[in-house]
């Protein structure tokens, strides 16, 4: 009988210590749980496009003095695609042209083509092409009372169907609309 009730005790005891056991790693685990959420909520407020942490690639912005914008660019652009920023034709009524080229080489491949152009030009030149059945309103990138920006796309991919620059070429194209929430027009 004495056995028996030392057996109970011995049960009792290890029921209640494995309860505390169960009760104190969840309450561990769950604590855990919550900082590490907490710890994520933290971290994602406080980065932004432009501040991001060291294992993450930041977004690059480019910025046109002559052509009175900024871009940011796509993240898959950073070394792969390089900018050409100079005055506009004049007598095609454009203020400014800035192209984005695939780099070989580590320059921008201007015989290949561009793979996008923005051109800034006068408001009047805008409205007298517009009035000839010009560019639509959706390549416009921003406006001002001067000036108005537009983006051109090419046609086609310029490179040799069977080249690893006409992948390339294929992989660096980017929405109209990517461009249109990343581009800023600068006082």
């Amino acid at each position: 009988m004495n056995n028996l009730k030392q057996l109970k005790s011995v049960i009792a005891i290890i029921a209640v210590l494995t309860l505390i056991l169960v009760t104190g790693c969840t309450d561990n685990k769950s604590a855990e749980a919550s900082q590490i959420q907490e710890n994520l909520l933290k971290d994602s407020s406080q980065t932004s496009h432009e501040e991001q942490p060291e294992n993450k690639v930041q977004i690059e912005t480019f910025t046109s003095k002559g052509g009175g914008f900024s871009l940011k660019q796509p993240e898959k652009w950073n070394d792969q695609v390089g900018a050409i920023d100079e005055k506009g034709d004049p007598i095609a009524g454009t203020e400014w042209e800035t192209s984005f080229y695939l780099l070989k080489d580590g320059k921008p491949d201007i015989d290949a083509g561009s793979i996008m152009t923005i051109t800034k030009m006068t408001r009047a030149q805008y409205d007298s092409i517009v009035a000839e059945e010009g560019p639509s309103s959706q390549n416009i990138l921003g406006e001002s009372k001067e000036f108005v920006w537009l983006m051109t796309t090419p046609q086609s991919n310029p490179y040799d169907d069977k080249s690893e620059e006409y992948k390339r070429f294929n992989t660096m194209l980017v929405d109209a609309e990517f461009i249109k929430m990343h581009f800023k027009v600068n006082n």
